[in-house]
């Protein structure tokens, strides 16, 4: 998702546009070795691995090639749900003290969403908290529905409530749908095939847009009227 921002009412032709991208997604090689394990081999690559793990020359070498002024960080979570709730917190939180640092380096070119893990959802909310008081981050980042229950589940209030009362959004990226749908999508299909659908391809922005209704019918932004929440991907199929 990109977004071009002019930062004075004059006419565009007047100044210079400053490109400012979303979901820059990047990875620790703690985050990728705990994770491993449950991807499928489709989703495995070295070149995918080695560009997520960097932050610093080839990612603002491939910023100068796109011609992106700024990228907002969040961490490629896939397979969270996989973790212990515990192991997830704890590696989710070193991966956001790591952009942190990043962002340091870089304070021109790279700026951070606090990414959150949903396993423990109060330390999700304290993340938050801290992400943004203490690592300057622009807002939150979470997955979706891993680990099988929407964010209108009512444990996920104390995510809400932090961002509301931090006036920041909440970035929400895809997951894959639950197995069960997921086999009956993909059924038959070769195993590179049957992930992509399942995910990248088109079932995950699916999942996603029927997860946004789900939070606007279940009076979630009834009751945080303040919430901002942004999705990528041409709006998640909603637009259609």
């Amino acid at each position: 998702m990109t977004i071009t921002v002019y930062p004075s009412p004059a006419s565009p032709a007047e100044v210079p546009i400053r490109v400012v991208t979303l979901e820059e997604h990047y990875a620790t090689p703690e985050y990728l070795a705990a994770t491993e394990q449950f991807m499928p081999q489709a989703a495995k690559s070295a070149a995918l691995h080695n560009a997520l793990v960097d932050l610093d020359d080839a990612r603002i070498a491939a910023m100068d090639a796109g011609g992106i002024d700024v990228q907002v960080l969040s961490l490629a979570a896939g397979a969270q749900h996989r973790l212990t709730p515990h192991d997830a917190t704890a590696l989710v939180r070193d991966a956001n003290d790591a952009a942190y640092a990043a962002t340091r380096r870089y304070p021109d070119r790279l700026r951070m969403f606090a990414s959150l893990a949903l396993g423990q959802p109060d330390r999700a909310a304290d993340e938050l908290c801290r992400g943004v008081n203490e690592l300057g981050c622009v807002g939150g980042f979470l997955d979706g529905t891993e680990g099988g229950s929407f964010l209108d589940d009512p444990r996920y209030t104390a995510i809400f409530e932090a961002a509301s009362e931090l006036d920041v959004p909440l970035y929400l990226h895809p997951s894959p749908p639950p197995r069960a749908v997921q086999e009956a999508y993909t059924a038959g299909l070769p195993e590179t095939s049957a992930y992509l659908l399942a995910t990248a391809a088109y079932t995950w922005h699916a999942e996603l847009g029927l997860h946004c209704l789900r939070i606007i019918l279940a009076g979630v932004l009834d009751r945080f009227p303040k919430l901002r929440l942004i999705i990528g991907h041409l709006g998640e199929h909603l637009p259609y």
